[in-house]
């Protein structure tokens, strides 16, 4: 009987220090979780990683870097979301290429296995893994019958608490509301953006094409919008959509903005779109789903 009451004892006190610190990690102002400045990433990885804070802690930021074309966040976001130096507040700086889950969603939210997503060495932060599952894994997913609802409007809210500058937000809008609704979005990833340096991921323009005249054909979408990562190949994809017959527009930078801004832009426009083309182990092709709430119905590749 002693043993079962000490055992009942240790269980209720590690339930009771998870409440209490997760109560302590929502309200306590002076915890500020700070995303470590970018240096070679894309808009990926760190909006994974802002996502994962935000939806835990209303005072996490992004740590801009100023000598990194991607990682001028302060260009793209409202000030709200940018970290700086305040007296009596200690960064706790925080990393991770996931969209982690909480230990009290474990239940509800099954693992989803694949090759690229079996493992995960915390949240950058040591101090606050406690925080995050590490065994239920989301990401390279997009069924969103494979989400939970905890999980997906936990996330989604997240999003929703996101404010653009007005500046991205108009662009965003200008690149959209003439094409409609019924578009099909296509993101040509050949993995040879200037930012990106020996990454050897599957990329094949065949693979491309017949997805593309495939889904023309089933969806009927009214006109195509493409992003490329790399503009080089761009002629050989239109010459291939023009024989198809479909309205195509194509996301072009414009003078006036950064590589950042047009990265998202891009990201925000296409997830306006009904269907989605994309590489499948793209933390890009993963905004796009999750910016649409999990709405825009996705054709992986690879």
């Amino acid at each position: 009987m002693l043993y079962n009451e000490i055992i009942y004892y240790y269980v209720y006190k590690n339930i009771f220090m998870l409440l209490y610190k997760n109560i302590v990690m929502i309200t306590d102002p002076a915890i500020q979780f700070v995303i470590k400045k970018p240096i070679c990433d894309g808009i990926g990885n760190v909006m994974k990683s802002y996502i994962t804070a935000y939806s835990v802690n209303n005072n996490s930021k992004i740590d801009c870097n100023s000598d990194y074309s991607l990682g001028v966040y302060d260009t793209v976001l409202e000030d709200c979301h940018i970290y700086h130096e305040i007296p009596n507040i200690i960064p706790n700086y925080m990393y991770t290429s996931r969209l982690l889950v909480l230990p009290e969603e474990e239940d509800d939210q099954s693992h989803i296995f694949s090759a690229e997503n079996h493992e995960v060495n915390g949240c950058g932060n040591n101090e606050f893994n406690y925080l995050y599952s590490f065994r239920r894994l989301i990401d390279y997913n997009y069924d969103p019958g494979r989400i939970c609802e905890r999980v997906k409007q936990r996330i989604i809210k997240t999003i929703e608490k996101i404010h653009f500058l007005p500046y991205i937000e108009n662009k965003v809008l200008e690149k959209t509301i003439p094409n409609g609704n019924n578009i099909l979005a296509i993101s040509i990833r050949t993995w040879k953006c200037f930012h990106e340096k020996d990454i050897h991921r599957e990329y094949n323009p065949e693979t491309y094409k017949e997805t593309i005249k495939k889904v023309i054909l089933s969806e009927n979408p009214e006109s195509v919008l493409v992003s490329f990562d790399n503009h080089d190949y761009e002629n050989e994809y239109m010459e291939f959509l023009r024989d198809l017959g479909i309205p195509v527009t194509v996301l072009r930078k414009d003078p006036d903005t950064n590589e950042l801004q047009h990265a998202f832009i891009k990201m925000l426009s296409l997830s306006k779109c009904r269907y989605y083309i994309g590489n499948r182990i793209s933390t890009f092709s993963e905004l796009v789903w999750w910016f649409s709430q999990c709405k825009i119905k996705v054709y992986p590749l690879f």
